[in-house]
């Protein structure tokens, strides 16, 4: 049975972050042994999940598996990808999906975030991390991005503030504002994102902005999307997926041959 991989990444307006998502993509797919390997964007961007699909299945792919490229499981993950899906599904009964995790929380993201906060940490008995997440409404995704904030605390023995870009408190514009009151020296804001975007632009013009406005030292870490650990992550969901060594709970059972 031939295989095929189908990435779902989230997508952009923003050519660069369009083009970052390539490239990684790219990396990835040459680290792998599967002829059949295609990028699909959730929206925003092209080829959509449904013209990924069918590429993988046209090529000759009769097991797909379907990797989200996200950092956790909210409403993309565990509503619109499955939907879509269940739909494909239906219109291509021959075909095997195995519907892969995003990444979560692993000891690789915590590794790649580790490695970008240390490149620029100089004082960390006066530091403090402000970890930012693009946010959901979902509380198990608010709950794992807590999760990723408390262990960094422990490893790096430096307090970490998280907040959110949208729908989830604190929001970071609140941060932000509380950043004079704040008792550190060197305060490090850290983009939990895969990739450049409109959204981490935001942050960097918010960033530029304290750094006039106040004489603690500001500094904003990298995005962790072109961190070796996050692409070795990838491969990692996608043999697992293959392998069903990790169930995707998000996927009803039926859409699944």
């Amino acid at each position: 049975m031939k295989k095929g991989v189908l990435y779902i990444f989230h997508g952009s307006r923003l050519r660069d972050s369009r083009e970052e998502a390539i490239h990684f993509f790219n990396e990835v797919k040459a680290s792998l042994p599967y002829e059949i390997q295609e990028i699909s964007f959730l929206e925003l961007a092209k080829p959509t999940i449904e013209e990924g699909f069918a590429s993988c299945f046209a090529k000759g792919a009769a097991h797909i598996a379907v990797i989200p490229v996200l950092l956790l499981a909210a409403g993309h993950a565990k509503q619109d990808i499955p939907a879509i899906l269940s739909t494909l599904q239906t219109n291509y009964p021959e075909a095997m999906i195995s519907y892969g995790m995003p990444f979560g929380v692993d000891e690789l993201m915590l590794e790649a975030v580790e490695d970008r906060i240390k490149r620029v940490l100089n004082r960390p008995k006066k530091s403090r991390m402000i970890l930012i997440g693009r946010g959901s409404r979902d509380v198990e995704m608010q709950q794992d991005f807590l999760t990723i904030g408390r262990m960094l605390e422990e490893r790096l023995e430096v307090p970490v503030t998280c907040c959110y870009l949208t729908a989830a408190s604190p929001l970071f514009q609140d941060v932000v504002q509380s950043v004079p009151k704040m008792t550190e020296e060197e305060i490090i804001f850290v983009p939990y994102l895969l990739f450049t975007g409109l959204l981490l632009k935001g942050v960097q013009k918010e960033i530029e902005q304290l750094q006039r406005a106040t004489n603690k030292k500001i500094m904003l870490t990298d995005h962790i999307g072109n961190h070796s650990a996050v692409k070795e992550l990838l491969r990692v969901r996608v043999e697992e997926a293959f392998a069903a060594r990790a169930e995707n709970k998000y996927l009803k059972k039926e859409t699944v041959l």
